[in-house]
């Protein structure tokens, strides 16, 4: 079964009048994967944002792309990838069903830890196998709930168009009948895992290339992107060579 959003959900994500919608959006998304494929490069975001141009403020094609580009058609194995992830169990970007998880002071005020609760593993997918990091950092996901007040709506929209550098943006997942207009990860608040528990935990997405490298550059965006000048900031008086003797 495909992940496909209801005419009805997405009238809830706000679309333009019928004639705006009637317009073809038309975009080389092979040239956004080029793009992407820097995300260590401090411009990709802002490439990312001018690519995501021609969508303008259409919130429905927006999210019917996102919908058919960010997942996997099934949760990568070494059986459906002819053993290129050899015996990698869980991956960066995977998104996995756990009460086994910990988060501390959540700033969204649907968490109870009593409950399944969804989230996305954020280290690279070396790190996050067994004997390797003891606790692997995570961040939690949040359904997207219907957009009926102008507050949630415009910041969703936020979301959609990758001007909010806080929150990344994940699409409905086939099977999964939470988030029918997607999820969000809000990176202010920590979540963790024990590895052992992180490996016997149920996996429902594996991000496709392309949401792959989304999630890279946005985390590159949000956690390691330099400040302007901060270089010089840190400018110290250093010998050119050294010589120990």
């Amino acid at each position: 079964m495909k992940t496909t959003l209801t005419k009805q959900h997405f009238q809830l994500l706000g679309k333009k009048s019928r004639g705006d919608m009637s317009n073809e959006v038309k975009l080389d998304v092979d040239e956004l994967k080029k793009i992407l494929e820097t995300y260590h490069n401090k411009e990709c975001w802002t490439k990312i944002q001018k690519w995501f141009e021609p969508f303008q403020s259409d919130n429905t094609k927006r999210a019917k792309f996102f919908a058919k580009i960010m997942y996997t058609q099934d949760v990568l194995t070494a059986e459906n990838t002819n053993n290129v992830i050899g015996s990698f169990n869980v991956l960066q970007g995977d998104v996995i069903k756990t009460k086994s998880a910990n988060t501390f002071n959540p700033i969204i005020k649907d968490y109870n830890p009593l409950e399944y609760n969804y989230y996305v593993v954020i280290p690279s997918s070396c790190s996050v196998q067994p004997n390797r990091y003891k606790w692997v950092l995570l961040a939690r996901l949040s359904p997207v709930e219907p957009l009926n007040d102008g507050k949630r709506k415009s910041i969703y929209e936020s979301v959609l168009k990758f001007k909010n550098g806080k929150i990344f943006y994940l699409p409905p997942i086939k099977g999964v009948q939470e988030g029918a207009l997607g999820f969000y990860g809000l990176f202010e608040e920590i979540s963790y895992i024990e590895n052992n528990r992180l490996q016997s935990s149920s996996r429902v997405a594996s991000l496709s290339e392309i949401g792959w490298y989304l999630l890279n550059a946005f985390i590159v965006n949000h956690l390691t992107r330099p400040p302007k000048n901060e270089n010089k900031a840190r400018t110290t008086n250093h010998p050119a060579k050294w010589c120990i003797k």
